[in-house]
């Protein structure tokens, strides 16, 4: 089925595949098309080179397109991007906290959540992209991805709090 979380806005529903969230509680108390071992079988049935994901590109190129990641290609890439980053000294453990701050949408969001399962760390949401730096400071994550565009932002950031810190501290800052 599609589950409509919020129904305002919709003409009418009168596709048999589109539930409201509330018409979906209720089929589940009434055990309506109960079927208890569905999910194991589904799960089961997932073979390696199934669709794991279909993400868009931006369209920066040229037009949009639709990509197929298949769940042994998103498990390959999160696998060689730890690899390198354990050569480098950077390993990731169940201990490390990262967060989630790009629409789950996003393909680095999606492979990182892949990255999460196989290390099993703890991963804190983000209240909104707009208080990412915010969140920073009260999660304070051993691990952050970033798009360009944040890297930009952390660096103006930094860059603006130095301009406006006292003679010394720009010293030690431009030192270090």
């Amino acid at each position: 089925w599609i589950v409509v979380i919020d129904p305002k806005g919709l003409r009418s529903i009168e596709d048999p595949m589109v539930l409201t969230f509330e018409q979906l509680l209720e089929r589940g108390r009434r055990g309506e098309k109960a079927q208890p071992n569905l999910l194991d079988e589904r799960l089961c049935a997932i073979r390696q080179d199934d669709t794991a994901i279909l993400v868009y590109s931006s369209g920066s190129t040229g037009r949009s397109k639709g990509i197929i990641h298949s769940h042994n290609s998103m498990i390959a890439g999160m696998r060689a991007a730890y690899y390198g980053a354990a050569h480098l000294g950077m390993n990731m453990t169940a201990e490390d906290e990262s967060i989630v701050y790009l629409p789950l949408g996003h393909i680095l969001e999606r492979s990182m959540f892949v990255g999460h399962l196989l290390v099993g760390n703890i991963v804190n949401f983000c209240e909104s992209p707009e208080t990412l730096f915010a969140d920073l400071k009260d999660v304070a994550p051993t691990w952050l991805a970033g798009v360009p565009r944040v890297w930009e932002k952390l660096k103006a950031g930094v860059e603006i709090a130095v301009d406006e810190a006292t003679w010394l501290k720009r010293r030690v800052y431009r030192w270090g």
